[in-house]
């Protein structure tokens, strides 16, 4: 007699004749090859509901089976109706088991039912952490052949190294795991079906790494290809060089004794990959924060999961349909979108340069995350909060080293060319910024001109009196004798932005006579002294300095002064040194020297010289902490300058190298500051060489 289970469904016997025809040997079946995976709705193995997938080659569900641990009605009901039979209704309770059960009595459920309509199951892809090949064999008699999942072997061997990594007698660093993690993917793809060559290649991985060949074959060995000891080199291991600690290789050594033994398990992978995908689809439509297992909306989630995976969202409208409703115009209309754009993300999901750039991202947040570690201390940990004396010392944030790159945004636009000049007090000496007394701006096109004079905050040297004509009494400012307004640097910035605001549409290129070496750092740092920089940005794109423009388009002239550029290309001599006279001419000057073109594409980002100012107020600072490391040879001085610019000095680079050894140093030398470039340098032939010099001095 047939018997019924919690959900109300018949349970039916395996016929004879189908258990004696499963039982033959597996080379004289035709069976599926199927990949299964369970998920729970619970973190942990004390979950109340798990679902199973079973899935084809094709990547399209065959079965699902959902496993309930309570019925939301039966709890109720003993619950507040006790001693009372419970009431007739759909009942969602079929497991009374443990939640660690759950995987191996629903892949056993879906192999039944597979069976029962006729389409028996020769191979299982999965995970190796359930029982259902043995459960197979013992209660039904049927031998399934089993394929571990590729990425599921090769992550436990790699989380083996990171367990040993964590152990304070052994040194074994993140860049050591990376190679050996590459390595063993590699002797996976390339021994497929070659039990003694998998056996034989991990037999010679350890040894490989610490510089002894005698077991590597060519085919996967550089040094038996090469065959000179000089000429080659472990690329992927720290300073190219083989690993040279005696406890390192015994611990690995053992470790990978077990993996050696089981080589012939490894031969012969296979996926479950997509039920992996099909678990993360369950999560958006049943999410493991929420409980929906003690009625059968958990099943109809779990269902739906499995339709849109197998037909897409058109799932819907054909639900409707077969339920007598409407299918919805706009849902048909917005289902067939939403599968296009799927098919086209799969597509490129299976790009070569798509996968490359996804480990590149995933490299590059491992990097971020450690280099953020190293720099802040102990932050959360157990217990961390009970001792009076945590490492809590920040290492400062990185400063962006200034590059003098080209303005991206104006590649597409038609830029406002803006001529300027300032008038100061004197000239930069040792670091220290003069202060503005005349600003000067004049739009090339137009001829509309911006002019004020700056009542300055500190006296105007002799000599920029004597060349520019203004003096300064301490409250009013006078040009060539004649008294004239005057108002504070903050207003007079401002009136200045507002001016160039009206041109900002068409991204404004301010233009200065070695402006690169003078104005621009000026205007810019007092801009950022009075806190406009944010406005300053949204209105400037980028500075071109034109005396280094004219330079280059005309290398034969005898001076590049403005003075004798004006006589040169234009014939006429003017009142040098007024900023408005000043700016008027050069604009002259550029109209017939160069074109707007060469304007636009010698500009740099208006960013620059803020970024200028930080990395040289940086370096001044901790420069010279760094002396030490220059005179004993460890750094030079060119890389202390980066060091110290990047906003480190020798005390931070101590209390890396105590928090996270060689890898903080490197984590933090690689990772990306706000501009998406390297703090000091991603060059692995410079790190090679520096960081080991440096572990080799903190530890002295």
């Amino acid at each position: 007699m047939p018997g019924f289970t919690h959900d109300g469904h018949k349970t039916q016997k395996i016929h004879p004749a189908v258990k004696k025809k499963l039982s033959f040997a597996p080379k004289s079946r035709r069976g599926m090859t199927v990949c299964i995976d369970h998920g729970w709705q619970k973190r942990g193995f004390d979950s109340l509901t798990g679902h199973t997938f079973m899935m084809s080659k094709e990547n399209k569900v065959l079965k699902t089976v959902i496993k309930h641990r309570t019925c939301g009605v039966c709890k109720w009901w003993r619950r507040n109706r006790t001693g009372l039979k419970v009431r007739e209704h759909r009942c969602v309770w079929n497991h009374k088991g443990s939640a660690r059960a759950m995987e191996s009595e629903a892949g056993l459920k879906a192999i039944k039912d597979m069976i029962q309509q006729g389409t028996p199951v020769e191979i299982i892809e999965g995970d190796g952490d359930n029982t259902l090949v043995a459960r197979l064999q013992k209660n039904m008699g049927v031998t399934v052949k089993k394929k571990l999942d590729r990425n599921h072997c090769i992550k436990n061997i790699v989380k083996l190294l990171y367990d040993l990594r964590n152990r304070k007698e052994v040194s074994l660093s993140n860049q050591v795991i990376q190679h050996l993690h590459k390595c063993i993917k590699y002797i996976f793809s390339k021994n497929k079906g070659d039990v003694d060559g998998m056996r034989e290649n991990l037999k010679a991985l350890i040894p490989h790494q610490f510089g002894e060949h005698s077991n590597c074959h060519a085919r996967f060995c550089g040094y038996k290809r090469v065959g000179n000891s000089a000429k080659y080199s472990h690329r992927s291991l720290p300073y190219k060089a083989p690993l040279s600690d005696p406890l390192l290789r015994e611990k690995l050594t053992l470790l990978f004794e077990p993996i050696i033994a089981k080589s012939a398990m490894y031969v012969d992978l296979g996926s479950s990959q997509a039920c992996e995908y099909a678990n993360r689809a369950a999560m958006l439509k049943a999410p493991k924060h929420l409980h929906y297992g003690e009625s059968e909306s958990l099943d109809f989630r779990i269902h739906a999961t499995a339709a849109s995976i197998n037909v897409g969202r058109k799932y819907l409208s054909e639900a409707f349909s077969k339920s007598g409703l409407s299918p919805g115009h706009f849902n048909m209309k917005f289902s067939s979108k939403v599968d296009e754009d799927r098919k086209k993300k799969r597509e490129k999901m299976r790009l070569p340069e798509t996968k490359r750039r996804r480990l590149i991202l995933k490299q590059e947040r491992a990097t971020q995350k450690d280099a953020f570690e190293a720099s802040e201390g102990s932050t959360y940990q157990s217990e961390v909060g009970l001792g009076a004396e945590a490492d809590i010392e920040k290492v400062p944030d990185p400063i962006t080293k200034p590059t003098f790159s080209a303005v991206q945004k104006l590649k597409n636009m038609k830029p406002t060319f803006i001529v300027f000049d300032l008038e100061t007090t004197g000239l930069i000496r040792q670091g220290a910024m003069p202060h503005i007394t005349q600003i000067g701006a004049v739009e090339m096109e137009s001829g509309d001109s911006f002019s004020t004079y700056v009542l300055p905050k500190i006296p105007i040297e002799p000599g920029a009196e004597q060349t520019t004509g203004i003096v300064c009494d301490g409250t009013s400012v006078y040009a060539n004798g004649s008294k004239v307004v005057a108002v504070p640097i903050r207003d007079a910035v401002s009136n200045f932005l507002t001016w160039l605001s009206t041109f900002r549409n068409n991204g404004v290129i301010i233009i200065a006579h070695n402006g690169r070496v003078f104005d621009f750092r000026v205007l810019s740092y007092a801009v950022e002294r009075i806190g406009l920089q944010k406005q300053f940005l949204e209105n400037v794109s980028g500075f071109t300095d034109s005396l280094s423009l004219i330079r280059s388009k005309h290398k034969k002239l005898e001076k590049y002064t403005q003075i004798y550029l004006a006589k040169h290309f234009c014939k006429e001599s003017y009142s040098a040194h007024d900023a408005v006279e000043d700016v008027k001419m050069l604009s002259k000057i550029l109209s017939i020297a160069v074109c707007k073109s060469d304007l636009s594409k010698s500009a740099y980002d208006a960013e620059t010289h803020f970024l200028q100012e930080k990395f040289s107020a940086a370096k001044a600072l901790y420069l010279p902490s760094l002396s030490a490391l220059v005179g004993n040879g460890v750094l030079k001085m060119n890389m202390a300058e980066n060091v110290a610019g990047s906003g480190l000095g020798l005390h931070h680079l101590k209390i890396i190298h105590k928090r996270a050894g060689e890898d903080g140093l490197r984590n933090v030398f690689c990772a990306k500051n706000s501009h998406g470039k390297p703090r000091v340098t991603n060059d692995c032939k410079v790190l090679d060489t520096v960081i080991p010099k440096l572990c080799h001095f903190f530890s002295q």
